[in-house]
This record gives structure tokens, C-alpha cells and sequence, in this order.
């Protein structure tokens, strides 16, 4: 697996996406039972703006492996990109009840909720994220930071727009 990784960055940073893309489906193709050949090949074809298709592959991967953490959190990324939002919740939302360390998955939904507009829910899912990572032990002064600064962005855009 990493050396496909290396040699589709490699492709992709020449320029040469195509050959990138063709580098995914071969690894999809010769081990159509892996969960992250099939994770590769969607992210490859996001990348090259098939996101349906990309749909599909994660889809795919999450019937070969509903129980992976990652594969749930990039199927929620894949989603929202693909303005599948009720979808991308749901995955993300499996992630965090599989692993509830995996807090990146609520970043991303942080970020699903203000880019929609959904300042408020937004606003608290921020919130929430300031929570867990005070009741995890985590320094407030430095892995705190962009939460609050997100918070008091999206405030101030919300105050703006009441103007």
C-alpha cells in the first residue's frame, strides 16, 4: 500500500492525474475485497471531481467495512462534498460511536454545519469540541485556539448578517 501511495503522489504532483486515477482502479481492481483499495480509488476520483462516482466506491468500501473508524469518517468527508449532508452526518456520527476519540469527525461536521449556513449548530458542535477536549486533558491554550476562534468567526458573521 505505500508504495501505490508514493507512486500515485508521485503521478499526481507531475501533473498526471489520469495515470493517478488508472494507478487507483489497478489496486481496486487486484483486491476488489480491501475496504482501502476502495478508499483510495474514491478519494482518487474526488480528487478528479467524479464525485458520484466516488460515492459509489466509498459505499463500496463501507460495505466491506462498516467497523473501520476511517473508512466511516472519509465516507462522511465524501458525502458532504458531494451534498449528501444527511449522509455525512450519519458516517461521521458511526465513527465517533466506533472510536470516541475520533474528534475529527466532529471538526468536520463543525465545518459541514457552518458552511451550509447552520451557524447555530455549528456554533455548537464548536462548542462541543471545546467540551470533550477540556474533559480529555488537552491544553486549552493550544488545541483549543481554533475552536474559540471559529466560534467567535461564525458570531460575528451571524451579527453581520443581522445588519
Amino acid at each position: 500500500m505505500a508504495a501505490h501511495q508514493a507512486l500515485t503522489n508521485l503521478l499526481n504532483d507531475l501533473g498526471r492525474g489520469d495515470e493517478a486515477l488508472q494507478e487507483h482502479r489497478k489496486w481496486r481492481d487486484s483486491e476488489p475485497d480491501c475496504a482501502w483499495a476502495h478508499v483510495s480509488y474514491a478519494y482518487a476520483l474526488a480528487k478528479s471531481g467524479y464525485i458520484s462516482e466516488a460515492c459509489q466506491e466509498i459505499t463500496e468500501a463501507l460495505r466491506l467495512d462498516e467497523q473501520d473508524v476511517n473508512v466511516q469518517t472519509m465516507a462522511g468527508d465524501l458525502f458532504a462534498q458531494a451534498g449528501r449532508y444527511e449522509e455525512a452526518v450519519t458516517h461521521w456520527d458511526k465513527a465517533y460511536m466506533l472510536d470516541n476519540s475520533c474528534i475529527s469527525c466532529w471538526f468536520s461536521k463543525a465545518e459541514m454545519y457552518a458552511s451550509t449556513g447552520q451557524t447555530e449548530k455549528a456554533v455548537q458542535q464548536y462548542q462541543g469540541i471545546l467540551t470533550w477536549l477540556e474533559e480529555h486533558g488537552y491544553n486549552m491554550d493550544l488545541e483549543g485556539i481554533y475552536p474559540l476562534q471559529r466560534i467567535e468567526e461564525l458570531n460575528c458573521n451571524e451579527v453581520k448578517g443581522q445588519e
